[in-house]
């Protein structure tokens, strides 16, 4: 449902200039940073429309009354509590993991968090998680400035890697969607049995590239999962946060990938 998974055709851009990649190539080598690992949803590739805008317009349709700040709540939370919360755990073990009945206990839940009474939200928590089985039809895009971003930390120096928490391997998918080349090291939380933010998946991915945490940068969507894992094990966090969702949070934050290499070097 958030995470979707249905995969087709991706469009993509060029956007930078290998001049450019030359100055940021000499301002890497200052700033300390061997490798840049990345999360794949929400970070790398998106679901258009998202999953969480979806939800609520169908819940606007449904007589809930639409609210910025409400939205916005919600879907702190949702990030919250997909990142192996003690309320995911919970649900799982009483609705059974990814059931009808656990998807419409998150609707509830889900409307909880944006503001809705409990009463009907209880009422419409049914229809709403219907209209997501039948209706919600993701396309699977990648980013404009994604493959180039890639392309420049490549360019410059930088080690990539990428640290998901999907269950099953990602190489062909990234090779679908043509970004598998810029990568050394995969990582899925299923083919470790860990999950983020728990710091194992995060130390696993050091060594497969024989680097230290001081030398690692990780971006992610997910401030939850991406940045509590990241600095739990030393790693800088930069947190990808384009509408602006999250707030005031303790770590870096860009609005698009192409910021990345700005936010590293006002590190340094």
């Amino acid at each position: 449902m958030l995470c979707g998974g249905k995969l087709v055709p991706v469009v993509f851009a060029v956007i930078y200039s290998v001049p450019h990649l030359r100055v940021e190539g000499v301002l890497r080598r200052e700033n300390g940073f061997r490798a840049i690992f990345f999360d794949l949803d929400g970070t790398l590739r998106h679901n258009v429309p998202s999953a969480h805008d979806t939800f609520f317009n169908f819940a606007i349709d449904l007589g809930v009354n639409d609210s910025i700040e409400g939205r916005r709540r919600a879907f702190r939370w949702a990030h919250y509590y997909w990142a192996q919360s003690k309320e995911l755990m919970a649900d799982v073990k009483v609705h059974g993991q990814l059931s009808d009945e656990f998807w419409t206990n998150y609707a509830l839940r889900y409307l909880n968090a944006f503001g809705h009474p409990s009463e009907e939200a209880a009422r419409i928590s049914v229809d709403l998680h219907q209209l997501m089985v039948e209706k919600y039809e993701p396309q699977d895009v990648i980013a404009p400035e994604t493959p180039e971003t890639l392309r420049s930390l490549t360019e410059a120096g930088y080690q990539l890697g990428l640290i998901t928490n999907r269950h099953a391997p990602v190489d062909d998918y990234l090779r679908d969607i043509q970004l598998f080349d810029f990568f050394e090291m995969t990582l899925t939380a299923g083919e470790v049995g860990i999950w983020k933010p728990e710091k194992g998946i995060f130390q696993q991915a050091l060594y497969k590239l024989d680097i230290t945490p001081a030398e690692a940068v990780y971006i992610g969507d997910n401030y939850y999962a991406d940045v509590v894992g990241a600095q739990a094990v030393g790693m800088l966090p930069i947190l990808l946060d384009p509408n602006g969702y999250f707030g005031d949070v303790d770590c870096q934050i860009i609005r698009s990938l192409g910021d990345i290499q700005e936010a590293i070097i006002q590190r340094n």
